[in-house]
C-alpha cells in the first residue's frame, strides 16, 4: 500500500475514483437502456469520407445541415417532420426503427461515413451532504479512505504551466477560489476579434461549445464543483483547496441549459475544440469528463482518439450508477 501511495504522490493531476470505460452491454441489457435513453429530435451527427467530385455532385441530397465544422456535421434528414427542422432543439425519446431509417436515407450521400443520433449525456451525480466539503477524501485520519495528497504536496503544488481542460456545465467565472487558476488565452486577448481564427472570439478562459461562444458560465454548479476538486486555488485562506493548488483551468462548457444534461455533439465540439489548441502549441496534458451516456458514439470515439494522438489524456466519470462496469 505504501508503494501505491508514493506512486501517487508523484503526480499533481489526480482525479479521484474515475476511470475511462468503452463497453456495449448484452443484447438484452441493451435494449432496457435504449428505453431510458433521450436524443435531439431529428438531429444526426455525420462524419465524411473522401470521394470523387462527380459521386458527389450526382447523390441524392436528403438532408439539410445546420452546422459544419472540420470534424462533424450535424444535419437533418428530409424526411424529419417539419417541426423537427427548426433552429429550436427539441428533446424526443430514442427510437432505433427512426433512427435506422434517417441514417439509411442520410448514407444516401456517399460522402458520409458515419451517421448517429446526437444523444444526450447526463452529468455525473453529485452528493449534497453538508459535510462533503470537508474533503476527507484529500486527506482522512481516521479510515485512511482518501488519496494521501498531502504527500503529493510535500514534493509540490502544482504549477500554472499545466493545462487542464474541463468539459462540463462551465465555471462560475467571478468564484473567488477559481480565478487565480483560471487559463488566459495568450493567443486570443478581450478585444472582439478572433486573433487565433479557431472560430471563437475572446476565448480567452474558454468556450461554451454548445452555442458556440466564448462563455463559459456555469449555471447549475457542477462544473465549477468539479474544478474546484482539480484546481481550487489552495493555500489562501478561502473556501477549499483543490487536488492541485495551481493550475491552469480551461472551461468547455456543453450543457445546453442549467439542468443535468447536454449533448454528444457539444461535448465532441469541445474535445475538437481542446485538440486544435493542442496542435497550435498549448500544452494540455488532462480533461475532465464527468458525465456519460449508455451508448457508444463514433464521432466521439474519433475525436477522443484524436486527442490521445497527440498526448491528451481524457479522464472520465464511471460507477455513478451503481452498476458493474
Amino acid at each position: 500500500m505504501q508503494t501505491l501511495k508514493q506512486s501517487l504522490a508523484t503526480s499533481l493531476i489526480q482525479v479521484a475514483f474515475a476511470i475511462v470505460v468503452l463497453l456495449l452491454p448484452s443484447s438484452a441489457a441493451l435494449h432496457a437502456q435504449l428505453l431510458t435513453e433521450q436524443v435531439a429530435a431529428g438531429r444526426y451527427i455525420v462524419t465524411r469520407k473522401s470521394v470523387s467530385t462527380a459521386a458527389t455532385a450526382s447523390a441524392k441530397i436528403n438532408y439539410s445541415t445546420s452546422e459544419s465544422n472540420g470534424y462533424f456535421d450535424l444535419v437533418t434528414p428530409s424526411s424529419a417532420p417539419q417541426s423537427r427542422q427548426s433552429t429550436v432543439v427539441q428533446i424526443e425519446d430514442l427510437d432505433l426503427a427512426k433512427v435506422q431509417q434517417h441514417c439509411a436515407e442520410i448514407k444516401q450521400d456517399p460522402s458520409i461515413a458515419s451517421c448517429e443520433p446526437d444523444l444526450l449525456l447526463r452529468s455525473a451525480a453529485l452528493p449534497n451532504d453538508p459535510l462533503f466539503s470537508w474533503q476527507w477524501a484529500l486527506h482522512d485520519v481516521g479510515n485512511d479512505a482518501d488519496i494521501d495528497a498531502e504527500l503529493a504536496w510535500d514534493r509540490g503544488t502544482g504549477s500554472k504551466s499545466i493545462l487542464v481542460g474541463v468539459i462540463d456545465s462551465g465555471i462560475y467565472t467571478s468564484h473567488p477560489d477559481l480565478i487565480p487558476n483560471f487559463w488566459s488565452n495568450p493567443a486570443d486577448p478581450a478585444d472582439g476579434i478572433d486573433n487565433d481564427g479557431n472560430g471563437y472570439i475572446d476565448d480567452v478562459i474558454g468556450i461554451n461549445a454548445y452555442t458556440g461562444t466564448s462563455d463559459p458560465q456555469d449555471c447549475n454548479g457542477h462544473g465549477s464543483h468539479v474544478a474546484g476538486i482539480i484546481g481550487a486555488k489552495g493555500d489562501n485562506d478561502q473556501g477549499v483547496s483543490g487536488v492541485n493548488w495551481t493550475t491552469s483551468l480551461i472551461a468547455a462548457r456543453i450543457n445546453h441549459d442549467c439542468g443535468p444534461s447536454s449533448f454528444t455533439s457539444s461535448a465532441v465540439a469541445a474535445y475538437n475544440y481542446f485538440y486544435d489548441l493542442k496542435v497550435r502549441g498549448h500544452d494540455i496534458r488532462v480533461l475532465n469528463a464527468s458525465f456519460g451516456g449508455e451508448l457508444f458514439s463514433s464521432a466521439s470515439y474519433q475525436a477522443i482518439s484524436r486527442l490521445n494522438d497527440v498526448g491528451v489524456l481524457l479522464v472520465a466519470a464511471a460507477g455513478n450508477d451503481s452498476r458493474d462496469v
